[in-house]
């Protein structure tokens, strides 16, 4: 039994750190094209008491532009912002809310920030 626990002892030792691999399969999740859609579905459902016209929502895309193709106005904006940081739980400040013109930045400001948050 001694010489067992001498040869494990000896044994080298894994170095692995759990926690980077966590979050980077967090990370890849988060970029993954399936998650990007599953928070387009969601922003849609944020972004609908703002849109006046309701079949804009059906055409959705990362390009889509907040003002210039949902019509949502500036000020409509910033409920749109708080609406977000509710649903997923985040916050976003000044510098990341002023990115937030289109879907797909959007999308890149809440992923990071709940990357951020992990």
């Amino acid at each position: 039994m001694a010489i067992i626990k001498k040869e494990i002892n000896t044994m080298p030792k894994a170095n692995f750190d759990f926690d980077n691999v966590n979050t980077s399969l967090i990370s890849s999740k988060c970029n993954s094209n399936e998650y990007r859609r599953e928070i387009i579905d969601e922003l849609k459902k944020v972004l609908t008491p703002f849109v006046e016209d309701k079949k804009l929502l059906g055409c959705i895309n990362e390009q889509t532009n907040l003002i210039a193709d949902l019509k949502i106005n500036s000020a409509n904006l910033v409920d749109v912002i708080i609406d977000a940081e509710s649903k997923y739980n985040i916050e976003i400040d000044l510098a990341s809310a002023e990115k937030m013109t289109n879907v797909r930045s959007c999308i890149d400001v809440i992923v990071e920030k709940m990357n951020f948050k992990r």
